[in-house]
């Protein structure tokens, strides 16, 4: 009997060292959880960077060509001696001409004596130049002169020795009327030879009249001389400007 109970108890020990150990196994290795091995850090999910901004090219700035200048004008072609041809080296003059006077041998410096400057006064007999002596009537003269557009500032003047003072200076500053004419009227000057009126014997006339009235009113000229020369002063009340009424009364548009 007492053998059985200790094998009973041993059985029983048995059991509970069974237990035991199946206690002590499943406290280390519960199959409903999951193996606490080490710990992987945590990955992180990645990320997506927005594209790099796309950057123009620097634009070229527009540039506009300033327009092209105007050409220039008749007038200011013509200050600027735009229309000067040469002249002949030497100028013909198949004689010498006698002195102006006996106190300016040369009329170019009679003339600087009241502020004319820049005026150059050249003797010649050549008609191509001094166009006085193509009139018919030139061979009868005594005096002779012409200015020309092609020689801005230059008077050409001829006289002989049977001249006297008086129609010399009538002379040169008849001539230098003139270049009045065109340097403080040239609207309508250029005008008229541009609509061909150059040819019409009013306006030669007209021309003509206001270069020696223009003179008369300076003062210091023989009246008689001018009346009974190629180019009379046939305007009553002259004034400057005249010349501009006149070519509109001939219908010179300017």
């Amino acid at each position: 009997m007492a053998a059985i109970v200790v094998a009973a108890l041993a059985v029983v020990a048995v059991l509970i060292g069974t237990f035991l150990v199946r206690a002590v196994g499943t406290d280390a290795a519960d199959p409903t959880e999951p193996p606490t091995g080490p710990t992987s850090p945590p990955t992180a999910a990645p990320t997506t960077d927005p594209p790099p901004a796309t950057t123009e090219p620097p634009s070229t700035p527009t540039t506009t060509e300033p327009p092209p200048p105007p050409p220039p004008t008749a007038e200011e072609v013509f200050r600027s001696g735009g229309w000067e041809q040469p002249l002949p080296d030497p100028v013909p003059l198949g004689a010498p001409i006698p002195a102006f006077d006996d106190e300016y041998r040369n009329p170019q410096d009679w003339l600087a004596k009241d502020g004319v400057t820049g005026i150059t006064v050249i003797p010649t007999d050549d008609p191509s130049l001094n166009c006085g002596l193509n009139h018919p009537d030139a061979g009868t003269w005594t005096v002779a002169g012409c200015y020309s557009t092609s020689h801005r500032d230059v008077i050409f003047v001829w006289w002989n020795s049977d001249s006297v003072r008086s129609e010399r200076a009538f002379l040169v500053a008849h001539e230098y009327s003139h270049w009045i004419q065109w340097n403080n009227h040239f609207d309508v000057m250029h005008a008229a030879s541009q609509q061909g009126f150059n040819e019409n014997p009013a306006w030669y006339e007209a021309t003509e009249s206001d270069a020696s009235c223009r003179l008369l009113s300076w003062g210091g000229y023989d009246e008689a001389i001018v009346a009974n020369s190629s180019s009379p002063c046939t305007t009553d009340g002259w004034y400057e400007g005249w010349l501009e009424d006149a070519g509109r009364s001939l219908g010179i548009q300017f």
